[in-house]
């Protein structure tokens, strides 16, 4: 902690603040976050402690290279409030706060006293507010570019203030302040719009669109690192795009070529990412698809050059990505036979079914759909379906179910039910629930088929076909609905048949054991037995405790239904069979003895 001058400590007004002890400490941060604050406190990682009135701030160093920022709010009863500016310091309840109360309690007159912000500055003259931002800079150099960008631009007198590169600024603090939080730092992202479409007059489109760039730009070159938070941020981001792709449409045209060029940019960053060629919709490729939709022939010839220029001082990866780009920039506006050599050669069947799709060509639109990726499939069916091949376009999404991944597969069951429906087709639509069961087999998506088909008079031949393939596959899901729906004949078939998984037999068999246990005694005895084997295959100490758990649970079925001798020849027989598993027979004795004695 910082030092003061002793001869300053009754300034510094201690006594009318709470003296901490560690009790009033551990329950704001923890046992844990206790003895850590002590260990920072040690080898001296707080420092720059400040005090105005009540309110504590200082700095501590965290466990890499990082500085984190505390602030507390003291009361009678200790930390009334508490913030960290490390990942998990939200709440205060963290190491760094630790630290900080603890040197409070250690020597609050090494707390300094200092004004607040606004007293400070107001008491000072320009020469000296300018030595403090000189001294501020030359301390910290990255506060130079943070001081520049908020200093107001020049503007016309009858415009509001507008800070220049400030939306760039704020949304880049937004991800460092919120971390990993994709909610957050969205709805920070969004505030920060709304604020700069406030602050920009309607008829300033060019200023406008540069908010939408700089917050699209910041997104677009983070997102992959935030993982499964990314969503949230990229709905963002691609709110900003398409807002930007409408200032296109309302400024000069004179302005035009900038805004395109800016749209046609976001692709770098795919390249940059390595997801310039997947087959889903990055933000580069939307950016570059809505440059696509804007520019008029002439435009989209220039953007075309422009990559092409780029393309000259490149090679490999990056080459092949800006080709693809430029596949999408120049359909229709470049020579039929020479673009389709070209995605030929690039390996682009989606697209090149699209294009034939789009031209007429059905017959050859299939046959390069056939090779395209999943992801595409769609498309290439809605391309068809606008030049009125509907039968087709349905034909080639039935072709591809089959062998697409879950989420595809999922994609197009719900894109078959839409074409059903939109055409009242019952039967249609209950093919269409039946193959997103298949794709996603959940209870809920087995009662909404039911109902459908119910609906539609068609359960009575439905049902035979998806409980068929359900068993087929071993899906637990046939065993739930059975058990709810009481037919218990069918889940015992299924229970001590072989066609349950493996990985999920036991779970299952347990599960009908327990719902026959009151009724059918000896047929829940029956799958027990069952579960047994199951456990001992499994060749743990753990499993053959809980097989034991099982048997004594089979036996007392057994003396309900005044067999135990059958039973008890069970159990040896089990001994027997397992005799050169010593653990196994180690477990039966202790757990199943009595039994054991008896048989």
């Amino acid at each position: 902690m910082t030092p003061v001058d002793r001869s300053s400590r009754a300034s510094n007004d201690t006594l009318a603040l709470p003296t901490l002890d560690e009790r009033m400490i551990r329950d704001g941060v923890g046992a844990r976050n206790l003895d850590r604050g002590r260990l920072y406190l040690d080898w001296g990682a707080v420092f720059d402690g400040c005090r105005q009135g009540s309110t504590l701030t200082a700095r501590c160093e965290g466990s890499a290279d990082e500085v984190y920022r505390v602030r507390v709010r003291l009361d009678e009863h200790g930390a009334a409030e508490a913030a960290c500016s490390c990942p998990v310091g939200e709440a205060g309840a963290c190491k760094h706060t630790s630290a900080v109360l603890l040197a409070w309690r250690a020597d609050p007159g090494a707390f300094v006293v200092t004004p607040s912000l606004d007293e400070a500055l107001g008491a000072l003259g320009h020469g000296e507010l300018l030595t403090l931002v000189r001294a501020m800079v030359a301390r910290r150099p990255e506060l130079e570019t943070l001081a520049t960008s908020l200093l107001p631009r020049p503007l016309d007198a009858d415009r509001p203030a507008v800070m220049r590169d400030a939306w760039r600024d704020r949304a880049s603090e937004a991800f460092r302040r919120h971390a990993n939080d994709g909610a957050a730092i969205a709805q920070a992202l969004d505030a920060l719009l709304r604020e700069a479409e406030a602050a920009t007059p309607a008829t300033d489109v060019t200023a406008i669109a540069r908010a939408y760039t700089s917050v699209a730009t910041c997104v677009v070159g983070r997102w992959r690192r935030l993982g499964a938070d990314a969503a949230a941020p990229l709905a963002i981001a691609r709110a900003c795009l398409d807002a930007l792709a409408q200032c296109v449409s309302r400024v000069e045209a004179s302005q035009r070529s900038a805004l395109l060029d800016a749209l046609v940019s976001f692709y770098r960053f795919d390249i940059e990412q390595g997801t310039a060629t997947h087959h889903g919709l990055t933000p580069g490729r939307h950016a570059l698809a809505l440059a696509v939709a804007q520019g008029s022939d002439d435009e989209r010839r220039a953007l075309a050059r422009a990559v092409r220029d780029r393309c000259e001082d490149l090679d490999g990866w990056p080459r092949r990505a800006w080709s693809i780009a430029l596949l999408t920039l120049e359909e229709g506006v470049l020579d039929d036979e020479s673009w389709v050599a070209q995605a030929r050669a690039l390996q682009r069947y989606g697209a090149l079914a699209k294009h034939l799709a789009r031209e007429g060509n059905a017959t050859d639109a299939l046959v390069e759909a056939q090779r395209a990726p999943d992801a595409e499939v769609i498309d290439v069916a809605n391309a068809l379906s606008a030049k009125g091949f509907d039968a087709e376009a349905e034909a080639l999404v039935s072709s591809r179910m089959e062998r697409a991944s879950e989420s595809n597969r999922a994609r197009m069951t719900a894109w078959l039910r839409a074409r059903a429906e939109a055409r009242r087709d019952g039967q249609g639509v209950v093919d269409a629930m039946e193959a997103e069961l298949r794709a996603r087999p959940t209870l809920a998506g087995y009662d909404a088929l039911r109902a459908k088909a119910r609906e539609l008079g068609l359960w009575q031949a439905t049902e035979p076909m998806v409980h068929a393939w359900l068993d087929a596959r071993g899906n637990p899901l046939l065993l739930d609905v059975l058990l709810r729906d009481a037919r218990y004949d069918e889940a015992l078939h299924i229970a001590l048949g072989e066609g349950l998984k493996v990985t999920a037999a036991i779970a299952q068999r347990r599960q009908v054991a327990e719902a026959l246990e009151e009724r059918r005694p000896r047929e829940a005895r029956a799958v027990y037995r069952r579960v047994v084997e199951g456990l001992i295959a499994q060749r743990s100490r753990p499993q053959y405790r809980e097989a034991c758990r099982v048997i004594s649970k089979a036996l007392e079925l057994d003396a309900r239904v005044g067999e135990e001798a059958a039973g008890g020849q069970w159990l040896a027989e089990l001994q027997a069979r397992h005799a050169a598993l010593p653990a196994l027979q180690e477990e039966l004795a202790a757990r199943v003895g009595a039994e054991a004695a008896a048989a």
